[in-house]
């Protein structure tokens, strides 16, 4: 699964016009937490 996920994030992230390449890198170090999200983020996913 891990694969598409990258696969769809740098599909999603060319599909910005000021973009033009994207390297996607999938880790497991740090684990991953809410505390890590912006507060638009949180807003955005109806996390706050």
């Amino acid at each position: 699964m891990g694969d598409i996920l990258v696969d769809d994030a740098r599909t999603k992230l060319e599909m910005i016009p000021t973009v033009s390449e994207a390297e996607v890198d999938l880790v497991f170090d740090p684990p991953w937490s809410h505390a890590m999200m912006s507060d638009a983020a949180k807003l955005e996913t109806g996390m706050l």
